[in-house]
């Protein structure tokens, strides 16, 4: 999806893109670095002289691997794809007039996992236990962290501008989220950004816990999460 702002009817001044899938073409390396999402991003804003903005949508459930065989030439495939993509998606832009913004907010709080490895002890553990990988040690110091402060309500939130909605969702949601606030509002561009607040990692269905997998495996949260997470949506977009 590509979102385009005017400062006038004729001058672009920023583009906003959001994409649903994980951004990193490999894993468990611990440099920092924004990846294929970030290259393409980098390039267009070369070319175009505007700031453009990227935005990882509900792709907890969703990965390049397709495309992927953790090499540097299939990121460079998978950079030269998403920039590609973003180049023309530009053609399919239309010019509304924007409405006054209205900014919508709602809290909700999600139940941390307390199941098998997601204990506290466990984490505890495995936190101070040395010899285990660093990303191992890191994932359960930022579960607990979670754990600390879960009581602290996530806000939901949702800018209308025009005929478009823009929501903000926590953790990494499953695509099914995606898919269901734009049923809620099918008359509306719904563009959905998640990773606004990591702590409950993913935020899967309940349906996902039942057929298992690494990401329901991986998430900090209970699985009646989905009920609440979608009751929050359909609260702030409508």
């Amino acid at each position: 999806m590509n979102f385009k702002f005017y400062l006038n009817s004729r001058k672009t001044i920023a583009r906003l893109h959001y994409y649903a899938t994980h951004p990193q073409s490999f894993y468990w390396n611990p440099r920092a670095r924004y990846d294929f999402p970030g290259m393409a991003r980098e390039e267009i804003e070369k070319q175009e002289g505007i700031p453009h903005i990227y935005f990882t949508d509900c792709g907890g459930d969703v990965a390049a691997d397709k495309y992927n065989d953790g090499t540097p030439s299939a990121r460079q495939k998978l950079y030269q794809r998403l920039l590609e993509a973003m180049q023309k998606v530009v053609q399919y832009l239309q010019r509304d007039i924007l409405a006054e913004p209205e900014l919508k907010v709602t809290p909700i709080l999600l139940e941390p996992s307390n199941e098998n490895h997601h204990r506290r002890e466990t984490l505890e553990k495995m936190m101070n236990d040395t010899t285990q990988k660093h990303h191992v040690r890191i994932d359960s110091a930022m579960e607990l962290a979670w754990k600390n402060r879960s009581a602290q309500p996530i806000p939901i939130e949702v800018l209308h501008i025009g005929n478009v909605s823009i929501l903000s969702l926590p953790g990494e949601p499953m695509v099914d989220f995606q898919l269901y606030s734009q049923q809620i509002v099918p008359q509306r561009h719904v563009f959905v950004a998640g990773y606004g607040d990591c702590g409950p990692a993913y935020i899967c269905t309940e349906k996902s816990f039942e057929e298992g997998g690494y990401e329901p495996y991986a998430s900090h949260i209970v699985p009646s999460s989905e009920t609440k997470l979608k009751l929050a949506i359909k609260e702030v977009i409508n």
